[in-house]
């Protein structure tokens, strides 16, 4: 016979894990920070780099941060991913008005300047492989801001511009882009 100490030595350690396993389930919800300033947008885009359609669906999220309560901007990162959701591309449009219009491109890429630039990487992931910068002096360089609701935040327009890398050539990649036939939908998400 199995005295009554040696039953609950044995069912110490089976109680200690079940009642962890309820503390756990029952905790409180992590709750994601929310940043002030920042708001999240979602949306799609397309282009073609040197003539050729992408090999993969843009998908497309953005940033637009207020530089004052009568005017803002927005900046519009556009990333390309493969089927497995690894980044492979970003094209980065910053310091663009909200507003309605057609806004050329510069090189410099200091943010709140005043003057809206771009940037592109070729990526595997978080590491850049290759990087690119506006080159100023090709004309058909422009990012529009062609539709604005500022009540529900849908804002869609077009872009163009030739790039240039400033790393060490690599012969996996072009030296010179031309992206051409861009455009975008996102919509604000005011959280």
């Amino acid at each position: 016979m199995t005295s009554i100490p040696a039953m609950r030595k044995g069912k110490i350690p089976g109680l200690l894990l079940l009642l962890a396993a309820i503390f756990l389930t029952c905790g409180k919800p992590k709750e994601e920070p929310v940043e002030s300033g920042i708001v999240q947008i979602r949306g799609k885009a397309d282009w073609t780099e040197n003539g050729e359609d992408l090999p993969f669906q843009a998908h497309s999220f953005a940033l637009r941060v207020d530089k004052n309560v009568d005017e803002g901007s927005f900046s519009l990162t556009l990333t390309v991913r493969n089927q497995y959701g690894i980044l492979l591309q970003s094209l980065n449009f910053a310091d663009i008005p909200f507003n309605k219009g057609s806004y050329v491109l510069v090189k410099d890429i200091i943010t709140f300047d005043g003057l809206s630039n771009a940037f592109f990487g070729y990526r595997e992931a978080d590491l850049i492989l290759k990087a690119y910068y506006v080159v100023e002096q090709d004309s058909t360089n422009f990012f529009s801001v062609d539709s604005l609701d500022a009540e529900t935040g849908k804002v869609s327009g077009r872009f163009s511009v030739t790039m240039s890398h400033f790393q060490a050539p690599t012969p996996a990649y072009p030296d010179t882009l031309y992206i051409r036939d861009g455009w975008y939908e996102a919509t604000v998400n005011y959280r």
